[in-house]
């Protein structure tokens, strides 16, 4: 199957960049984000996971659509969990304070999350990054 049948036939949800602009302020717990301007959001997104929510976009979807078995979504994945792994990614925050922010119970399901996206993270990068210091800072948004 080429990657374009396999989008056109994925059940999943699709994940805009506002989607999970959304999803990521809301699980930061920042209950003024919606009165603030777009930069503003975007800005605070980045500081808080490492990466502008367009790169998520690309990210979930590229995943959605991907040719290798390891690195596809299955249909009832969580774009929270490549939050998670993101958040992961850019604070190196211990799994109990990921718990916490990412309201999950268990330490194990942060550590197992965490793995599952970083290794289909790491399956994409000979596609995704051409200049490995501009692909987590691109704010072409």
């Amino acid at each position: 199957m080429q990657q374009s049948e396999l989008y056109k036939t994925s059940k999943m949800k699709l994940m805009a960049a506002a989607d999970f602009l959304a999803l990521g302020l809301d699980l930061d717990g920042w209950p003024g984000w919606r009165n603030c301007s777009e930069k503003t959001k975007r800005d605070r997104f980045k500081r808080i996971y490492g990466a502008y929510p367009l790169t998520c976009e690309s990210l979930w979807k590229d995943m959605q659509i991907s040719t290798k078995e390891d690195c596809r979504l299955d249909d009832n994945d969580n774009p929270k969990h490549l939050l998670l792994c993101l958040r992961f990614f850019w604070e190196y925050a211990t799994e109990d304070k990921l718990c916490g922010r990412f309201q999950i119970r268990s330490e194990k399901t942060v550590r197992k999350w965490c793995r599952i996206y970083a290794r289909r993270i790491h399956l994409l990068l000979p596609n995704k990054v051409r200049n490995r210091k501009t692909w987590l800072n691109s704010d072409s948004q």
